[in-house]
């Protein structure tokens, strides 16, 4: 039996054990349901449009908060921003991840869960995601997904809420917000 080598080919591709994909990072397929907003020389991120979206104060870039019924646990995100006394240095990531989920922990004192790593895109390099439950506003818990991204000395906190009971149903929102955003060159580099 002669077997061609494009079918031995594919053969061979789909017996290779093939990456997960992170159920944490990922735009969706259907993404008409998101637009984007920009944040002049910071970043340009998608949000749903049918999220309430609310301005920022001091540190804190925007906030967007899903619209429920009156008694309902509504989902959300927070945008945050800090200048770093250096620019980030990749090489050190393990180190800032510590020290992320230390700041995290201390200002969430009745967190639950804690985990961390330190995961990498192509849009925007390494990052940090932490996440963990801790009380929410509606009695039960909530779970948290928090990012923290990098460029300069700029460090960018993209923190995802939503109850813990219902974290599967609004996972890929919170994938597709993360993957979405694309961060500006730092001030002072040359931009391919």
């Amino acid at each position: 039996m002669t077997v061609k080598p494009g079918l031995l080919l594919i053969a061979v591709c789909l017996l290779l054990p093939q990456a997960a994909a992170d159920p944490w990072y990922g735009r969706m397929a259907k993404n008409r349901d998101f637009e984007a907003r920009l944040f002049p020389g910071a970043l340009t991120i998608e949000v749903p449009k049918d999220w309430q979206v609310m301005p920022g104060h001091g540190d804190t870039m925007f906030g967007a908060v899903e619209k429920v019924r009156k008694g309902q646990s509504p989902a959300a995100v927070v945008l945050e921003y800090t200048h770093l006394p250096a620019a980030f240095d990749p090489k050190i990531a393990s180190f800032v991840a510590t020290a992320e989920l230390s700041d995290v922990k201390e200002s969430e004192p009745d967190g639950k869960g804690f985990a961390q790593q330190v995961k990498s895109a192509a849009d925007i390099g390494p990052y940090i995601f932490i996440e963990y439950n801790r009380p929410g506003l509606g009695g039960g818990d909530d779970h948290v997904a928090q990012y923290s991204m990098f460029s300069g000395r700029v460090r960018y906190r993209l923190i995802c809420i939503a109850p813990a009971g219902s974290v599967e149903k609004y996972r890929p929102t919170f994938a597709h917000i993360a993957a979405s955003v694309k961060l500006a060159a730092p001030a002072g580099t040359l931009q391919p």
